[in-house]
């Protein structure tokens, strides 16, 4: 792709490693929603996993277990801090946790061990990333975080700002082996403690006839706390739609999770301590039991015994924000039918996406910290539960996607020479190394705009470029031709056979290949076979120039930020991401009218001096100059472009 970066905007925001803590406690949910919350620092990361067969384990009536991987990568990463009073939610099968840079490698540390026991202890493969925050804010993404009392022993985080369900994209769609965010598992390394965990109650049957999982994401018309009144009114108050209810509500038995509490805890479902630990599991049950049935007020800790049940109620986990409204609740078939209508109609009017999953009971899982007094109840529907409504979601998203698939990349090539218009200093720096008359040939031309300046100055000219979107876009600006080969056609730059296709119309007199196309390039060797079939092509007098980013700087610079492209109507991102093979993962993302556009991802080879030097020396060619733009200005280690002349060596 061609352009000049001379329309840049960096986006800054803080690095305060204690942001978090000095921001204010709202007291009211649906008055934290209108706050929004306060962007997160740049240097902070998102730590978030995910069960990616979730739906299968579901389906096998494994929904506890799945219920259970998200809640032991919470209580790690809170005892890496000694209190859960942190910015992170539950999602059903993963969670969200915002992570400061001093805590970052113990966090990495801490998901490895985390994956490996949720395999090990229930045969599920847990997916987990730590992004960093400026990378979702190269592409344009926005984050925020408010935090709000729900209970005296809960400090709940509302996480805003369409980083959510990218993070979740990005969790679910790139290379795990490759991408360096991806945690791999680790038996060995960090030793982590899940003390707090237990999972000890029943599943809670409905107390108004259906227990259901909602999930309501705002789109562009939405907005979170009106989304939340539309709800409300028809399902009633928090109190009224509530899953939990103290005299429905049951600890021990077969019907509850209560052996895995020792089966985390010891790592084994054998041996002593695993079975001393399941019988004094049994005895707590046993008093807790006897405390509520005979309201014998039993302390424990930060526990009152009798009253374990309406502290449960309090701490429940049941409403949320994290990038869109998460609700378990507990109504009447006859309001969930009519939420159902009325989603289904905001949906219709482009205000918001939604899932939903209806059971009849909810399933809860504990944590606690102790030490701080922290204690969280997770809630999900059984069966499924937000799994399947976030199924669900992802459809209907996709849906309204798909609708415009096939004018997705045509937009973008509409769109190209609106965001990379051919500058006059590359056209000028370019128009001094061909003769008029003489033969063009430019690699990877995108739209053709500068090989249709070089054939209005009288020039033939050959534009080659792998997508047909943008060949059609560039053949439409070109007048019709009755006979004869057109000016510019489809073709993979790095394939050999190409330059045997296009010797007849040479040789050139001036190749290009600019922007930051020929890092597009698999490997070091299509580099050097691209440099040999260009050879043949070129006049023995002729020139060929290559553009690119200078990955001398960018590889050095590790919170290197690319400068955002504003031409209005639209916005351009671009960042790197670095990967475990030694290449650069690339993502680019198009704002269009504030609605996104397009969004890509791609590997590239970084491609540094040092490498294209031997490349054009065996490919033979020389290095004439190197530049640091198209004014004629000598490369320096400041530039993050380069441009590099080559002639032949002999």
């Amino acid at each position: 792709m061609k352009y000049e970066d001379n329309r840049v905007t960096p986006r800054e925001k803080g690095t305060d490693p204690d942001f978090y803590d000095t921001l204010p406690e709202c007291k009211d949910f649906t008055t934290a929603l209108t706050r929004s919350g306060d962007d997160v620092p740049e240097n902070w990361y998102i730590a978030i996993t995910d069960v990616p067969q979730s739906t299968i384990a579901v389906e096998q009536g494994e929904y506890k277990k799945v219920n259970v991987a998200g809640a032991l990568a919470i209580i790690a990463l809170g005892r890496i801090y000694g209190t859960l009073k942190r910015p992170f939610l539950f999602g059903g099968d993963g969670m969200t946790f915002l992570i400061d840079p001093e805590h970052a490698t113990q966090a990495r540390e801490t998901l490895s061990r985390v994956m490996y026991d949720v395999k090990t202890l229930f045969s599920l493969d847990l997916r987990a990333a730590l992004i960093p925050v400026s990378f979702l804010y190269g592409l344009g993404y926005e984050l925020r975080v408010n935090k709000v009392r729900m209970s005296p022993t809960y400090l709940q985080a509302q996480i805003y700002g369409s980083g959510v369900s990218a993070a979740e994209s990005f969790l679910k769609t790139l290379d795990p082996q490759g991408c360096s965010f991806f945690i791999q598992p680790q038996a060995e390394g960090r030793d982590i403690s899940y003390e707090g965990f237990t999972c000890r109650w029943q599943d809670v049957p409905s107390p108004n006839g259906e227990t259901v999982a909602l999930i309501v994401e705002p789109q562009s018309g939405g907005e979170a706390q009106v989304l939340l009144r539309e709800i409300e009114t028809i399902i009633g108050t928090s109190e009224q739609y509530h899953p939990l209810r103290p005299n429905l509500m049951k600890a021990g038995g077969k019907k509850s999770g209560w052996k895995l509490a020792a089966l985390v805890t010891h790592r084994k479902s054998r041996g002593l301590a695993y079975r001393t630990s399941l019988f004094l599991e049994f005895i707590g049950i046993a008093i807790l039991n006897f405390s509520i049935r005979f309201h014998i007020p039993i302390k424990y800790k930060i526990y009152n015994l009798s009253k374990a049940r309406e502290q449960n109620v309090g701490a429940a986990d049941f409403k949320k924000y994290e990038g869109a409204i998460k609700l378990i609740f507990s109504a009447s078939t006859q309001k969930v039918d009519s939420l159902f209508q009325r989603l289904t109609q905001l949906y219709q009017q482009g205000i918001c996406f939604y899932g939903i999953h209806r059971t009849k009971a909810a399933h809860m899982t504990c944590i606690a910290s102790l030490a701080s007094g922290d204690d969280i109840h997770f809630v999900d529907a059984v069966n499924g539960g937000y799994s399947y409504a976030a199924k669900q979601l992802k459809a209907q998203k996709e849906g309204v996607h798909s609708k415009g698939s096939t004018t997705l990349y045509q937009g973008f090539s509409r769109a190209y020479e609106d965001i990379f218009p051919l500058g006059e200093k590359t056209q000028d720096f370019l128009g001094k190394l061909l003769e008029p008359g003489g033969r063009f040939l430019d690699l990877g031309c995108a739209t053709g705009q500068l090989a249709r300046t070089f054939w209005e100055g009288g020039s033939f000219v050959l534009g080659i470029d792998q997508d047909r979107e943008l060949i059609q876009q560039g053949l439409s600006c070109f007048p019709p031709r009755e006979k004869g080969e057109p000016p510019l056609q489809e073709g993979n730059i790095f394939d050999p056979e190409l330059y045997t296709r296009v010797k007849h119309h040479g040789p050139f007199d001036l190749v290009t290949c600019l922007g930051n196309t020929l890092v597009h390039a698999r490997d070091g060797q299509e580099v050097e076979a691209f440099l040999q079939g260009i050879e043949k092509v070129l006049s023995p007098n002729g020139t060929l120039v290559l553009s690119f980013l200078h990955y001398d700087v960018i590889l050095s610079e590790p919170d290197f930020v690319f400068p955002v492209i504003h031409n209005p109507p639209y916005v351009f991102y671009r960042t790197y991401s670095p990967r475990n093979d030694g290449k650069l993962g690339f993502h680019i993302r198009l704002i269009h009218d504030k609605q996104q556009l397009f969004l890509n991802n791609l590997e590239l080879y970084p491609l540094v001096l040092r490498e294209l030097r031997s490349f054009a020396h065996k490919g033979g060619f020389r290095i004439d100059h190197w530049y640091g733009d198209f004014t004629g200005k000598s490369l320096d280690s400041s530039d993050i472009m380069v441009v590099a002349v080559l002639r032949k060596a002999s």
